[in-house]
C-alpha cells in the first residue's frame, strides 16, 4: 500500500511478524497530516486484532505541529484500544520537538524497527 503524492509525503503500511508497520517518509505537515492519521488510523482498526503498531520514522525530513497532532491521536487511538504504539528510529529534531511539547514520555520509543520488533517479542 505505498502512496507517494507530490507534497513530498511517502507511507508505506505493511504486517510483519506481530506487528502492523507503517513507514513513514518525507513531509507530515499541515498539507498531508490528516491522510495520514486516517490511512494509519485505519489500517490499524482494520486488522482486528492485538497487532502492535509500529511506526518507523527514520525517513522523515520534516515535521511541524500537525505531525504531533497526529501521533497524539494515535495515541488516544491506542489508550480507546487497548493496544500498544511503538515509535521507531525518530529522527533528532522530532525528538526534541516531542521532548519540548511533552509528548515524549507519553510514547514507547525504539532506535530502530528491529529494537522495535525485539521489545514486542519480549512482552
Amino acid at each position: 500500500m505505498p502512496e507517494q503524492t507530490d507534497d513530498g509525503f511517502r507511507l508505506v503500511i505493511f504486517p510483519h511478524e506481530e506487528c502492523l508497520v507503517a513507514d513513514v517518509a518525507g513531509e507530515v505537515d499541515y498539507r498531508n497530516a490528516d491522510r495520514f492519521q486516517e490511512r494509519v488510523g485505519a489500517a490499524w482498526r482494520e486488522t482486528g486484532d492485538d497487532r502492535v503498531l509500529v511506526i518507523v520514522l527514520r525517513e522523515l525530513t520534516f515535521a511541524d505541529s500537525s505531525a504531533l497532532v497526529v501521533l497524539a491521536r494515535l495515541l488516544d487511538q491506542r489508550h480507546d484500544s487497548g493496544r500498544r504504539l511503538i515509535l521507531a528510529a525518530l529522527p533528532a529534531y522530532l525528538e526534541r520537538m516531542m521532548v519540548i511539547s511533552g509528548l515524549y514520555e507519553a510514547f514507547e520509543v525504539e532506535p530502530s524497527l528491529e529494537a522495535a520488533m525485539e521489545a514486542v517479542r519480549a512482552a
